[in-house]
């Protein structure tokens, strides 16, 4: 490790994995080499983040988090608070204490639209901006238990280039990882064969090594003939279960210690015999030996988790604070299974003193050794007791509550902070940490009566299907159907509708008659709302999304414009602003382009007024943003919608968001269609094909093509162009999806062109099909245009 060192101390990042099994001095080699490291490098900073088992992988990016949080409470805190500020807000936002109101509603707007990409790349330019002055040490410990969204921050570190004076040390069991599909496993794998890291795999002390640690630990007293090969052959080299056995051989009188030797008191036979049989047996005998306050208060520190609070822990143990703190000073004092941490305030503003197991297996015994019922009565006792002290700060913790409810057997509160959990992972863009939650959720529920669970597997379903929308996952579809089928065996009418409707819009990527048939059936369903202001809004919606997917319809654009007409008296802005974008879409098609472009911009400024923290996710607040630069080319200000889309095209790649700066390339492709620049289509399409090859995006492959088809038309590349129209037009004709009939008279005219062309019967006929896209709507508008599908 002090090779990699002077590697980050040369501005090369190093990261280091130390592996071991339990007991073999992962913690002990990073504590001295630290110790050894700060003392070389004065200035350097240093910061630990753990792994907790059990809740800690419900919380994404929970080492990093911890680690950021001592650097800002810190020697020059201010400054890396600042330095937060402006190279990575989407972490600054993590910490509420450290942002005024202010500058939280700044940074919400600053974030908008933020993804996981960003807080990845942000995390990295500021571990670089942090080092470029001061070198960095992180300490990440217990990597088994990490969680997803940590193990991508490892690989985005890894593999950047960019020079940093940051040497990132991370501990783990391999043996943990290897049962079942960790996504560690597979990352240090790949990383060594790239030689991005470097592991080190730590092993059992040698009978030699046992000796000489027997005789460093005695000042150089002799030893019996036997003994190290005694403890050698009974801990199998591991230096915890050494040490285990000779403090318990020493405690029972079998083994002393005077000033020049080592002294057995009875042969190596019988102690032979005395020897525990495993590390378990050895920590379990040191336990029993201890008072019984003092194994009571070691029990309930274990359910509460590797590193405890005396404050949370005091009142589950039937002890006062302070006589809690006084056994855990005793214990630590003798150095015998718990140390002191450092001071804590919890959130009913006392201070408490918190204190660590010295051994991550020094917590698990106490744990098992207790029963079952005793474990979950505990669990729910310190969950009742975090919920008393922190009742304005629930968010906070409630990866730690659901643990403990869920431990306790409190099913209903332990699904309440799994759904706070998700929520919190989703504000730090861990889309998959919190799918993954709100789905352990819904397996908690099952536990539950079914009169119990109704309304909370409802609204998880519904919160995850559109959590699934908004990551263009199709997952959304079974959520869907999932989530109508339960609501209608609830007999939860709204929600059924909402459900089916939900459902409807990710089939239209895959199916346009299916999502019809889907809107059929909410159409039916809607009679029955007993709202007049839902039914209004479902018929809208089903009537919009009708157009969208199937085709041009008179009837159900008036009949938009009349749901529409009742949703305005309800007299609700954010009500109004998704369904009056709606009709902005049909107002657009239907050449009212004045009226569309006023509509447009209406339900835009609501939507971004305030609201959800985050409207991005939102189809509506999307969907707006494609339509305006869209409404402005038909307007005919192609300047103005090129400034909008490639405006929109840099916050879209600031965000890390690729597929929607993707879709927007599409729009920047027909800009430049229109100025008939056709080599400039032809070198946007080919940058976004790849990026459109899953079923999600399959409307805008199609559309892609189209475009490249008609630019390799005008620019008398025949056999591209026919391979680019004839598929599309193979792939409509087999399976409508949304949108296709929109671009099937475009299709149509470029494959005229095409097929004139090569006759050499065409003369600059990319202009006539240009003109024919541009006259589009106006044509729809007299009935001129009517889809035959």
């Amino acid at each position: 490790m002090r090779d990699c060192l002077h590697q980050a101390l040369r501005h090369q990042r190093q990261i280091v994995f130390l592996t071991g099994e339990p007991g073999l001095g992962k913690t002990a080699l990073v504590d001295a080499f630290l110790q050894q490291a700060t003392a070389d490098v004065p200035d350097m900073r240093v910061a630990h983040g753990q792994c907790i088992e059990g809740y800690g992988g419900k919380e994404a990016y929970y080492p990093m988090l911890e680690a950021l949080g001592q650097l800002c409470r810190g020697a020059g805190g201010e400054a890396i608070v600042q330095t937060l500020a402006v190279h990575a807000p989407t972490w600054l936002v993590q910490f509420p204490a450290l942002v005024t109101r202010e500058h939280r509603d700044t940074l919400q707007r600053e974030l908008l639209g933020a993804t996981r990409e960003r807080m990845l790349r942000e995390i990295a330019e500021l571990l670089e901006t942090l080092t470029a002055g001061r070198p960095l040490l992180l300490v990440f410990e217990d990597l088994q238990w990490v969680d997803h969204a940590t193990v991508d921050l490892l690989a985005a570190l890894a593999r950047r280039r960019t020079p940093a004076q940051l040497l990132l040390i991370a501990t783990y069991r391999p043996l943990d990882l290897a049962f079942w599909e960790h996504p560690l496993k597979s990352l240090t794998q790949e990383l060594l064969v790239h030689q991005l890291c470097h592991e080190i795999a730590l092993e059992p002390l040698s009978e030699a090594d046992v000796a000489a640690y027997l005789v460093a630990v005695s000042s150089g007293a002799r030893l019996p003939e036997g003994l190290a090969g005694l403890l050698h052959r009974h801990s199998e080299g591991n230096p915890l279960f050494m040490r285990a056995t000779l403090d318990h051989l020493t405690q029972q009188g079998l083994l002393s210690r005077e000033p020049d030797r080592w002294r057995l008191q009875v042969s190596l036979a019988a102690i032979e015999i005395e020897v525990p049989e495993s590390l378990r047996q050895a920590i379990e005998a040191q336990i029993e030996r201890l008072r019984p306050e003092e194994q009571r208060a070691l029990e309930v520190a274990s359910v509460t988790g590797a590193v405890f609070a005396a404050g949370i822990c005091a009142a589950a143990a039937d002890l006062e604070t302070n006589d809690f703190e006084d056994v855990c000073d005793t214990l630590a004092r003798r150095q015998s299974l718990v140390r002191a941490v450092d001071m804590q305030q919890c959130p009913d503003g006392s201070v408490c003193q918190r204190y660590a197991f010295v051994h991550a297996l020094y917590r698990e015994v106490c744990y098992w050794r207790q029963a079952p019922g005793r474990r979950a009565r505990l669990h729910r006792r310190i969950g009742e007791r975090l919920e008393a002290l922190g009742v304005a700060q629930l968010r906070d913790v409630a990866p730690e509550l659901a643990h403990h409810f869920e431990a306790g057997a409190d099913g209903a509160r332990a699904v309440q902070y799994l759904r706070l959990a998700a929520d919190m992972a989703g504000r730090r863009y861990a889309h998959r940490e919190a799918a993954a939650i709100l789905q352990h959720a819904l397996d908690v529920l099952r536990t539950l009566p079914e009169a119990e669970r109704a309304v909370s597997e409802i609204e998880i379903l519904e919160q995850l299907a559109a959590m699934y929308v908004g990551l263009f996952d199709m997952r959304a579809i079974d959520t869907y159907e999932a989530l109508a089928a339960r609501a209608a065996h609830a007999g939860f009418l709204d929600v059924e509708v909402r459900a089916l409707f939900g459902l409807a819009w990710p089939l239209a990527r895959i199916s346009a008659q299916r999502c019809l048939d889907v809107v059929e059936r909410v159409l039916r369903l809607s009679a029955a709302q007993g709202d007049p202001l839902l039914r209004a809004r479902t018929r809208m919606r089903c009537l919009f999304l009708r157009v969208w997917a199937g085709g041009w319809n008179p009837q159900d654009v008036d009949e938009c414009g009349q749901a529409l007409a009742e949703i305005r008296q309800a007299d609700d802005r954010r009500v109004l602003a998704p369904h009056l974008l709606d009709y902005s879409v049909l107002q657009w098609w239907s050449s009212a382009s004045r009226d569309a472009y006023r509509n447009t911009v209406e339900s835009l400024t609501i939507l971004r007024e305030g609201g959800a923290e985050n409207p991005y996710l939102s189809t509506a607040y999307w969907q707006s943003e494609i339509i305006l630069p869209w409404g402005l080319l038909l307007l005919g200000e192609w300047g103005e919608a090129l400034h909008e889309v490639r405006t929109r095209i840099t916050m879209l790649e600031k965000n890390g968001d690729d597929r929607r700066a993707q879709a927007m390339r599409l729009y920047l492709a027909w800009v430049h269609l229109h100025a008939m620049d056709f080599p400039g289509v032809l070198v946007i399409c080919a940058s976004i094909f790849p990026a459109l090859g899953d079923p999600a995006v399959t409307s805008g492959l199609r559309i892609c093509r189209v475009l490249a088809g008609m630019a390799e038309t005008a620019l008398g590349h025949h056999t591209r162009a026919q391979e680019h129209l004839v598929t599309v037009r193979e792939e409509m004709e087999r399976q409508r999806v949304l949108r296709d009939w929109y671009w099937r008279m475009p299709l149509e005219a470029a494959l005229t062109d095409l097929w004139l062309a090569q006759g050499d019967l065409a003369v600059s006929t990319m202009i006539c099909s240009i003109a024919i896209i541009a006259s589009y709507t106006v044509q729809r508008t007299y009935g001129l245009v009517c889809p035959s599908w």
